[in-house]
């Protein structure tokens, strides 16, 4: 689960212009991904809207499932090693049981796979000065300049 937490915020950086620099935006990166990536939807449930998220200079306060997840899946995990405030984290079971908080991080992992080729199926069928090209080429220099 730590390393699907990263690929999604790396993720977003790539795609989202304005989740290039997730420096004070990470916690509205897994919001927007949960918002806009379908398979993922069972996480969305109470959070803000897609346009919310993206708005960065107005401070709104993240709420919902995807607020939760971040703190306490994601940070709990990259910062503690744990989960916090009773998520749980299964290799059986749904993608996501709400009532008891629990991930199945086999089928998290299988459908984060599953986004990040269709990704790289629409960077290899498009045409290089398209959007999404342009996004990942913008992600891509940013990163070597600060390397």
């Amino acid at each position: 689960m730590a390393s699907c937490c990263l690929l999604i915020e790396t993720y977003v950086s790539f795609i989202q212009p304005t989740f290039v620099d997730t420096t004070g935006k990470s916690e509205r990166c897994f919001g927007w991904f949960f918002n806009t990536e379908e398979k993922f939807f069972a996480f969305l449930k109470g959070g803000l809207t897609v346009e919310e998220y993206l708005n960065v200079q107005k401070k709104i306060n993240n709420k919902g499932l995807p607020c939760d997840f971040y703190k306490n899946v994601r940070c709990g995990i990259l910062h503690n090693g744990e989960t916090k405030n009773g998520w749980k984290i299964r290799r059986t079971g749904d993608l996501f049981i709400e009532s008891g908080k629990q991930i199945n991080a086999t089928k998290f992992l299988e459908e984060l796979n599953k986004v990040l080729i269709e990704f790289q199926c629409k960077l290899l069928d498009s045409d290089f000065n398209s959007p999404i090209w342009k996004n990942y080429l913008n992600r891509l220099s940013q990163l070597i300049k600060k390397s």
